[in-house]
């Protein structure tokens, strides 16, 4: 019983900072949580540039194709009819990807530096958001999903972003 207490007092002493951190209120917490968390684009940096980008079955249309680098939110509208997701990727287009033999972006074969980030995946009729800081350069935004024998990808569901200095 002894041994079971302290397991239990250590875990909470491990834990507890964990808890404490993702409960906080704070805009730059909450950009942080979780590498592809969904945001209420009210607790993003304020003093950022923000993108909408409308998720629609099969396209990926972000309010404007060219954006200044640095603080950026990016507030995803699933006004679709299923769910989907919004990946970037540093690239110069969705074809020069790597890509599975199913025709989807191979994730896992893109370099950390050119995984930007993820709004994972959210259903219909929402909207998610993340905080990023972007270096100029060309982005792509894609929806990756493949539902069924459906691939997002395959059927448009991606744009190129240019980011300028």
């Amino acid at each position: 019983m002894r041994g079971t207490s302290l397991l239990f007092a250590a875990t909470m002493l491990v834990c507890a900072p964990v808890v404490v951190a993702c409960a906080t209120d704070s805009p730059d917490a909450a950009a942080e949580v979780g590498p592809a968390s969904c945001h209420d684009p009210a607790k993003l940096p304020a003093k950022a540039t923000v993108l909408d980008v409308n998720l629609n079955e099969w396209k990926v249309v972000p309010s404007a194709s060219t954006i200044k680098a640095g603080s950026v939110n990016i507030v995803a509208h699933n006004i679709g009819t299923m769910t989907h997701e919004l990946l970037v990727f540093r690239g110069d287009s969705e074809a020069a990807l790597p890509h599975n033999a199913d025709g989807s972006i191979n994730e896992d074969a893109i370099s950390a530096a050119d995984t930007i980030g993820e709004i994972s995946e959210f259903p219909r009729g929402t909207t998610c958001a993340r905080h990023y800081d972007l270096a100029p350069g060309t982005y792509v935004l894609v929806c990756n999903i493949m539902t069924g024998d459906v691939l997002h990808a395959k059927l448009g569901m991606y744009t190129t972003l240019k980011v300028t200095a």
